[in-house]
């Protein structure tokens, strides 16, 4: 490397830029040079201060070679007011946010939000972002993203989703969660102090987590969002309760891998087969005393993502109680999913481009088998109980990932094997940020 040009910036110092460089600085083969460019392409992207960014090459001579960037920054502020609504009279959702970028000159970056619906209720969000340098080497982050975000509001809570006849659990307005993360690339570290209250006023007990989280991300796919070659290991953990704050005390930890391989070349893209194995777990602090893992802190499973032909959280039993709490109306369908200690899931999908244009713009025909279960808290592990707790399902689908920013999913699918308790799904709409997300 000779020497590295900066074009585009107008109100953030260089500096801001400079310090996603490092690693583009040291590299010693073209190759390496080729994946620091991306990543740092890729950090400069999730700052969200900058519509584009591009990297080239050129003016190579004995010397090294000459990279140049081209940025093109994001307005100063944005300013959203807006109204959603699914169809239903009561499910509209109104909302106005507001996004200040480096108002002080250094890369920051201050978002706060409303939103109010008769589901949900009034919440609030506030985040604020700006780049750094932390004494965090060890961990991968002495050049971070240093962020601090407060959410307190109702809403959804995910182990007792909405149905076609029944609205969704809704957690009490007095949940309030604090957090500080550290973000360098693929590598992040969260501080979080979170007091979780019940749904259906306080059906469920009131808990409080102050935890420490640290994950990464090793990533070598072709594309983030509709993968047909390389592979991507997630892996992080997450300690609750260290010095006996909060009474939330467990070590959880989760880890996923996934590989894609192209089997054959088409005209407008490849035939590719992928498989996502993802396992998670949680045991009491330091090995001691009994697992007690308050609803939010517990693994769930199923979705469009995650285990297809299952209802979101339909996987396991799902209960009327819920420590000592009064019954909560409705179908079964409708009562808070159990959840568990112990999660496995397993998905093996062939996916090819649809013929013609709409393939060669990223629309993907595929077809899924999918494996999981759950154990509950305190349930013995063993290879008998995980197969007996295994569900199976198959089924065909859609997929489009528009600009590379997101993945879309249709499916259909057949459950081939199911438990007491769960709830099946056949058509299911999904979008997540990546595959296997």
């Amino acid at each position: 490397m000779q020497a590295i040009k900066i074009t585009g910036l107008r109100r953030y110092p260089q500096s801001l830029v400079q310090q996603e460089l490092s690693k583009v600085q040291q590299a010693q083969t073209f190759g390496a040079l080729l994946e620091a460019i991306d990543a740092a392409t890729q950090n400069l992207n999730q700052t969200d201060l900058f519509d584009d960014v591009k990297m080239s090459i050129g003016g190579a001579d004995a010397q090294g070679v000459h990279v140049t960037i081209h940025l093109s920054e994001k307005k100063p502020y944005k300013l959203k007011v807006g109204a959603t609504t699914s169809g239903a009279a009561d499910e509209v959702r109104y909302e106005a946010a507001g996004t200040l970028r480096g108002f002080l000159g250094k890369g920051e970056l201050a978002t706060a939000t409303v939103t109010k619906s008769p589901k949900h209720g009034l919440e609030l969000a506030f985040g604020l972002r700006r780049p750094v340098a932390t004494p965090l080497a060890v961990l991968g982050l002495a050049e971070s993203i240093l962020s601090v975000d407060v959410e307190a509001g109702g809403r959804e809570a995910p182990w007792a989703p909405a149905t076609s006849s029944t609205p969704g659990r809704r957690v009490d307005g007095r949940a309030v969660r604090c957090a500080c993360a550290a973000r360098d690339g693929s590598r992040r570290l969260v501080i979080e102090v979170a007091r979780r209250v019940g749904v259906d006023d306080d059906a469920f007990s009131h808990s409080t987590k102050c935890a420490l989280s640290y994950a990464l991300r090793a990533d070598g796919r072709d594309s983030a969002a509709a993968p047909t070659d390389g592979a991507c290991a997630d892996a992080s953990v997450e300690v609750a309760g260290l010095g006996d704050a909060g009474d939330a005390r467990f070590v959880k930890a989760e880890g996923a891998l996934q590989n894609h391989i192209q089997l054959a070349k088409l005209k407008n893209g490849f035939v590719a087969l992928g498989g996502v194995l993802r396992i998670g777990a949680a045991l009491p602090l330091f090995g001691s005393g009994v697992l007690d893992l308050a609803m939010p802190d517990r693994f769930y499973l199923g979705g469009p993502l995650r285990l297809r032909a299952f209802e979101r959280c339909g996987v396991g039993a799902r209960s009327p109680r819920a420590r000592g709490a009064p019954l909560l109306a409705g179908d079964a369908t409708a009562l808070p999913a159990v959840g568990g200690a112990l999660l496995w899931a397993a998905s093996l999908i062939l996916s090819a481009p649809v013929p013609g244009d709409l393939g060669r713009h990223g629309l993907r025909a595929l077809a899924f088998l999918d494996a999981g279960g759950l154990l509950a808290p305190g349930a013995r592990a063993s290879l008998p109980s995980l197969m007996a707790e295994t569900r199976l399902s198959c089924g065909l689908g859609l997929a489009l990932a528009p600009a590379a920013f997101a993945r879309l999913e249709l499916n259909y699918g057949w459950v081939l094997r199911a438990r007491p308790g769960d709830v099946a799904k056949g058509l299911q709409f999904g979008v997540s940020a990546a595959f296997g997300s």
